[in-house]
């Protein structure tokens, strides 16, 4: 009897040990442009309702900007210098940007979950307008909202024929 005792406390012990493992910490990813092998860091953003462009279509047009700190946006105009990333999305929605993916839509329909225009301007100088510009010419961008906070999730080809990848989580305001 106590040969069988010793022998489940053997094999109990072990999984006690397991259970009490620490769980693995959650990576929290930064919010980032990866491009050419350089990565640029993106820390705001505002989106823009404009409305129906096309009546035939069935999305709704926000104008969505994320930007490094160097730029700034006030009385509805940009300063500085840093780096911006611009995407054209049409949201099944009218009241917001809606969840989904988005995929760009170069015939430019304005069709729900599509954006048909994007571009990524590093180290943009408002005041002489100066620039590396960089257009998006396929690709998708996730869309995530909880709450008030956007998560997107940028899978983009570009018209030289590079990667443009990126993610972004924060709360936009609706300018």
């Amino acid at each position: 009897m106590n040969r069988i005792r010793l022998l489940l406390t053997l094999l109990i012990i072990p999984l006690l040990f397991q259970a009490c493992n620490k769980d693995e910490e959650e990576v929290v990813q930064k919010n980032h442009i990866l491009y050419n092998d350089a990565e640029y860091s993106l820390d705001d953003g505002f989106f823009r309702f404009i409305g129906k462009l096309d009546p035939g279509a069935t999305g709704f047009n926000f104008d969505v900007y994320l930007y490094s700190s160097g730029l700034s946006f006030d009385n509805n105009q940009f300063s500085g210098t840093g780096n911006m990333i611009f995407f054209e999305m049409f949201s099944a929605v009218s009241s917001e940007l809606a969840t989904g993916t988005y995929t760009f839509d170069s015939n430019e329909t304005g069709n729900a979950n599509t954006f048909d225009d994007g571009f990524f301007i590093i180290n943009f100088d408002v005041v002489n307008e100066t620039g590396t510009l960089v257009d998006i010419s396929g690709g998708t961008v996730k869309v995530t909202k909880t709450d008030s906070t956007f998560e997107f999730v940028i899978d983009c080809t570009t018209t030289n024929g590079k990667t443009l990848t990126g993610f972004f989580k924060g709360i936009l305001e609706q300018i």
